[in-house]
């Protein structure tokens, strides 16, 4: 895993909704605040690139907001947190 180029307090406000999901955590992001004007194929396709290729990254036109899947679930065990991916792999640890 590649390192951030913001600290997540530069990312919350970027985030509209969280939802955890069966197979995965969606982020519901403000596509405004991502995409700036110009060729929108392209800066997409660039935001995708950036991906681990287990994820998936959609645009809803209508609501203005892309929909970023992560295919991890977070495990709770003895006060400590992380993330698991379907394989069984851990992809963050938390806590």
């Amino acid at each position: 895993m590649g390192k951030p180029d913001a600290p997540l307090s530069a990312l919350a406000p970027l985030i509209d909704r969280i939802e955890v999901l069966a197979q995965g955590v969606r982020l519901v992001l403000a596509a405004k605040d991502l995409i700036c004007a110009g060729n929108l194929q392209d800066q997409f396709g660039k935001l995708r690139a950036r991906l681990d290729p287990r994820d998936e990254l959609d645009y809803a036109p209508r609501a203005k907001a892309l929909h970023l899947l992560i295919g991890v679930r977070p495990v709770f065990r003895g006060g400590r947190t992380w993330m698991v991916r379907p394989s069984g792999e851990v992809a963050v640890a938390l806590r």
